[in-house]
């Protein structure tokens, strides 16, 4: 079994709210991927007008709430 397989079966055994805690880890060590959200956020910053903007805060603040339960 190789590394990444071994820890792929580690992760399969964590509660959702440890893999964000390791999803956000590990975003941390990567550069790229932390680059690559930056520019996401950059291009979809201010594309929602301000009532779909709270409606979609509202349900991330909602799934974030579930997730951590």
């Amino acid at each position: 079994m190789t590394l990444v397989e071994s820890i792929t079966n580690d992760l399969r055994e964590l509660p959702n709210s440890k893999l964000v805690e390791v999803a956000r880890m590990v975003r941390e060590l990567v550069p790229e991927a932390s680059r690559r959200q930056r520019e996401a956020l950059g291009k979809s910053f201010g594309c929602l007008d301000d009532e779909t903007a709270r409606v979609f805060e509202d349900a991330l603040a909602e799934s974030r709430h579930i997730s951590d339960s």
